[in-house]
């Protein structure tokens, strides 16, 4: 019989370094690839936790509350009484000054005189009744007003009693707001009732209802968002002026920020914690050039993300 013969192949020679060396390899480079994972993540950590953060209540853009309107004519329609007693100012004259100013603050425009600006917001002072407890006893509710208003066409009414300066002085409000935007279409109704009654001169008690009308008014223009931990710059001579906006100074962080920026115009983070004090001011435009001025000098999201707000506020068209 014949012997059979078996051949092996020998292991190949070409490999670089034997396989226990290879594993070693590998994974000394897995480990260190890890290592520097954690240390990356680890100071990325210690530098968010460190960096400065604002506790604060900013308000969030108005959500085009009045429809496609951004600059309007206020138009007021006054009761059958428009004389306000011990005040020189007509009620209507003080809800129309009022209304402009929260409209103002609020981001929009508001035009002096007709024709002009994309809608008209008539504000109708529907019912006013104001004089003292003691001679008004029995002041209808502000259901049985509307009631009444509706039941009666185009006519608004007002009732007015004197009231002694010790006495309880009573004032009630009925006032419908409407926007009639440029094509015909109503962008806005609302109506808004308001009550009070204090000790005190019917004036300045009709003039409180009034003032808490109209910031009902602007608070459904403008709402307040939560509040939220706003992302500040700081570091070197940014620091003192982060220090200003924790105290809530907002005049010396914009001071401060300001002459930062005139120093050391390349400083990015001056410029957007400066316009972060100009938006704590209610100064919006100034507020968005600064923003703007940091979002050239570096691509953060806080940057980018405070430049939409205030665009969003001034209604400033994005460009595509």
């Amino acid at each position: 019989m014949a012997a059979s013969v078996v051949l092996r192949r020998p292991k190949s020679s070409l490999s670089p370094f034997p396989r226990s060396d290879f594993s070693a390899c590998r994974w000394s480079t897995i480990a260190s690839v890890f290592t520097a994972l954690v240390r990356l993540l680890l100071v990325s950590s210690l530098a968010s936790a460190c960096a400065p953060v604002l506790k604060i209540r900013r308000l969030a853009a108005p959500q085009a509350a009045l429809g496609t309107a951004r600059t309007v004519l206020v138009h007021v329609t006054p009761a059958s009484t428009d004389a306000i007693p011990d005040q020189p100012e007509k009620l209507s004259e003080l809800v129309r000054r009022q209304v402009s100013e929260r409209l103002t603050a609020s981001g929009y425009a508001v035009c002096p005189q007709a024709p002009c600006g994309d809608g008209v917001l008539e504000v109708a002072i529907e019912q006013a009744s104001f004089g003292s407890a003691r001679e008004m006893p029995h002041l209808p509710s502000f259901a049985m007003m509307d009631a009444a208003v509706k039941a009666v066409r185009g006519g608004s009414s007002a009732t007015v009693t004197d009231a002694a300066p010790d006495e309880q002085a009573t004032a009630q409000l009925l006032m419908r707001f409407t926007l009639v935007q440029p094509d015909g279409t109503v962008g806005f109704r609302r109506s808004i009732d308001q009550s009070v009654s204090r000790p005190g001169k019917v004036g300045p008690v009709l003039k409180e209802a009034v003032d808490g009308a109209v910031k009902w008014f602007g608070d459904l223009l403008v709402r307040q968002a939560p509040v939220a931990m706003v992302p500040l710059e700081g570091g070197g001579e940014l620091n003192h002026g982060v220090e200003l906006l924790h105290k809530a100074d907002w005049a010396g962080a914009v001071a401060w920020f300001t002459e930062l920026t005139r120093t050391q115009p390349e400083l990015d983070g001056a410029w957007y914690d400066l316009g972060f004090a100009l938006e704590a001011q209610g100064a919006w435009k100034p507020a968005l050039d600064a923003y703007r001025e940091a979002a050239k000098r570096a691509k953060k999201p806080h940057y980018e993300k405070a430049v939409s707000t205030a665009e969003a506020v001034l209604f400033v068209p994005r460009s595509s």
